[in-house]
């Protein structure tokens, strides 16, 4: 029963490989559920089973107005019961607040910060760039790049199936990514390090 959901009569497995990209969050259930069970393995942690809860979440930057009263709409789980790994819970939600990806991580030091910054947060699904002037976005500068890590990562896989016939992990690549090595063969490693290079040159382009 590990990572296994029981929600509106289904079952579900969560939290096995990343989720493909999408458009938005709200196109099907995967995030929502997601969000479940991050609400259930919190709860977990805390000896609870029956709570009331405040969800805060993210959007991109740029699309955040956009998106936000929707996305708002589709987290909120209201009054819910479910299963998670075996485990009743039962939920009320209060309220969903959703912040400015990027922006919301550093926005509560600007001040402590040069006047002047460009700010980039390289997610799973999207590279936010943001630039500041006097410690306010210019919106008109911020842009928010629809290609990040899972994009990347597929990338990488791609070239090393096609020079070696073999895949790897994304746990291998993100060893690759953060310390230059993930005790794989030289040549899938350099293969790694090359397009993980080439996304760092195409965001400095940027």
């Amino acid at each position: 029963m590990t990572n296994t959901m029981f929600f509106n009569e289904r079952y579900f497995k969560v939290g096995e490989g990343s989720l493909p990209l999408k458009d938005t969050k709200v196109e099907d259930g995967d995030y929502f559920l997601l969000t479940l069970a991050a609400i259930a393995r919190e709860m977990d942690y805390h000896g609870l089973s029956d709570t009331e809860v405040c969800i805060a979440a993210g959007l991109p930057f740029t699309r955040f107005g956009q998106e936000k009263a929707e996305f708002k709409e589709y987290l909120n789980p209201g009054d819910r019961e479910f299963q998670y790994n075996g485990k009743e819970y039962h939920i009320k939600c209060s309220d969903v607040f959703l912040y400015p990806q990027c922006y919301a991580a550093v926005a509560d030091r600007l001040g402590k910060l040069p006047s002047e910054l460009l700010i980039v947060d390289i997610g799973s699904k999207t590279v936010d760039i943001i630039h500041t002037r006097k410690h306010i976005p210019v919106e008109s500068d911020c842009i928010t790049i629809p290609s990040a890590l899972i994009q990347c990562m597929a990338n990488i896989n791609n070239v090393v199936y096609r020079k070696t016939n073999r895949t790897l992990t994304e746990e291998q690549i993100q060893q690759v990514m953060m310390y230059g090595n993930g005790h794989i063969q030289i040549r899938w490693c350099r293969l790694s390090e090359r397009n993980w290079q080439y996304l760092q040159r195409e965001l400095k382009q940027s």
